[in-house]
């Protein structure tokens, strides 16, 4: 059966209530992920393809309020099944399903890992919006073994029974990736990072339900996640100050240029992807954002120091 991505248009405030229905119907039926009529429901919709005049083009970036995306086999009873959910007014565009990572492709990634880890890089994520559950537990898998034997911390995004099963050193969640406190009781003494976006006070709501480390974010325009909402570095000195026994994590848009600017603002720690993975040598340049990151650490101890 062939694939493709489908946006599907919400009525107001509906997105998050149909990603759910649709996520449920995932859970529910029994059949093999390829032989699903929905397979997937929580892919970001700046992703969306749609086809004009036989070339894949995106979908306009206008759509993202109110917009689902789901990955469901062409058959008349799958279409039916998303008309049926309550909220869903119509599809707006589809593309061809992106093909899963192949094994040189995967190996190709975790020797990018491995030139970070001996640059000195000590918390690697695993983060794989595309792929089934048979492939995000092997992947996953090679991944926290590889970090661990390096002596490094391996985390897991958004799914807290893949960390569990792989053994993963803790997991990451946002906005629609479960209970905090369901994630601490199966994790106890796991690390447990929360994304608070540009929200003081869903920091303080993940701390008392037992978040290690908060994360804000996005600080740049970051091409992972264009549409994130902005939050300016001054959150992270504030976070700090508020709560002295969590990691403070600043993420979206970092790179090189601008890495020394969370340093001093009171990060802990600098979440990235492109600055490693898009660099023509990945291992220099994860040796160059450790050490620019370090200074502007030292920097940022100097200012409290002096204060």
């Amino acid at each position: 059966m062939e694939y493709r991505w489908y946006a599907i248009q919400t009525t107001a405030g509906h997105e998050n209530k149909v990603r759910g229905l649709l996520q449920r119907r995932i859970e529910e039926d029994p059949r093999p992920a390829e032989e699903r009529l929905v397979r997937q429901a929580l892919v970001p919709v700046q992703e969306a393809v749609e086809i004009k005049n036989g070339k894949k083009v995106t979908v306009e970036r206008k759509l993202y309020p109110g917009y689902v995306l789901v990955e469901m086999g062409l058959t008349q009873e799958a279409l039916h099944l998303v008309n049926s959910i309550q909220g869903v007014i119509k599809f707006v565009g589809t593309g061809k399903l992106p093909q899963p990572l192949r094994q040189e492709e995967v190996n190709r990634l975790l020797g990018v890992v491995e030139q970070a880890l001996a640059a000195g890089v000590r918390v690697v994520q695993y983060r794989n919006k595309r792929a089934d559950a048979r492939e995000r537990e092997p992947q996953a898998r090679a991944l926290v073994r590889l970090v661990q034997s390096a002596g490094a911390l391996a985390i897991v995004n958004d799914r807290v029974e893949l960390a569990c099963a792989v053994g993963a050193d803790g997991v990451h969640l946002g906005r629609d990736d479960g209970d905090i406190r369901a994630a601490r009781a199966l994790m106890p003494d796991g690390l447990l990072g929360v994304s608070c976006y540009d929200d003081l006070a869903r920091a303080g709501h993940a701390v008392t339900e037992g978040a290690d480390a908060i994360a804000f974010g996005s600080m740049f325009p970051s091409s992972t996640k264009p549409h994130a909402v902005h939050a300016p570095l001054e959150l992270l000195a504030e976070a700090r100050s508020r709560w002295p026994t969590r990691r403070v994590i600043a993420i979206g848009g970092i790179d090189g240029g601008n890495i020394h600017e969370v340093a001093e603002a009171g990060a802990h720690a600098a979440a990235l992807i492109s600055a490693v993975f898009d660099a023509d040598d990945p291992g220099r340049a994860a040796a160059a954002l450790v050490r620019i990151f370090n200074e502007g650490q030292q920097r940022h101890e100097s200012q409290r120091a002096a204060v």
